[in-house]
């Protein structure tokens, strides 16, 4: 599994889930060397800096040339368009972000018979959340207990520090989910 914009808060959740589902190797993709060793605290198995590494050849080299199974891709745009020649043949992507604009390769796509969805969490029909949650109550719930999921915390702030909350999510480089905290 493939997990694209991995340091943002879903994806570092991803991360874990992926690994509580059996996921055997975890492939995040990351714009900075330094963010590499947040995400393999969390769990990642290889990390891809898109700056430096090709994308679609870093998942073959990963992969034993196979390509991933499925691509959580939370960023869209040219990222996700990479990932295509990346993926096994009838692998999946799940699109959750739109971060970038641009074209896919229809032939990347059509050719390797890829499965290509996107969510819109917030905007989906009542029921379909529920099954959501109601499909999360075995394998995803459980490993909450137990530690083997956990939210990764950059700072908790006052709620009376609400501004200093925002500036840190506004300065681009939290490492984890930056919390407000009532007293």
């Amino acid at each position: 599994m493939a997990v694209t914009g991995a340091t943002s808060g879903i994806g570092l959740i991803g991360i874990q889930v992926a690994k509580a589902l059996g996921a055997m190797t975890v492939i995040c993709t990351t714009r900075s060397q330094d963010r590499a060793r947040l995400l393999r605290h969390a769990g990642a198995d290889v990390v891809i800096v898109t700056w430096t590494q090709l994308v679609s050849q870093a998942l073959l080299d990963a992969t034993g040339g196979r390509g991933v199974d499925v691509v959580f891709d939370h960023v869209g745009g040219q990222i996700l368009a990479s990932c295509l020649p990346g993926i096994r043949d009838g692998g999946s992507v799940i699109n959750i972000g739109r971060l970038g604009r641009g074209l896919i390769d229809l032939d990347a796509l059509s050719y390797r018979h890829l499965i290509l969805r996107g969510v819109l969490f917030g905007l989906e029909p009542p029921d379909q959340i529920g099954d959501v949650i109601a499909a999360l109550t075995g394998d995803v719930i459980s490993a909450v207990p137990d530690g083997r999921t956990r939210p990764v915390i950059d700072a908790v702030f006052p709620f009376d520090q609400a501004n200093d909350a925002i500036a840190r999510v506004r300065g681009g480089s939290p490492d984890g989910k930056v919390v407000l905290a009532m007293s």
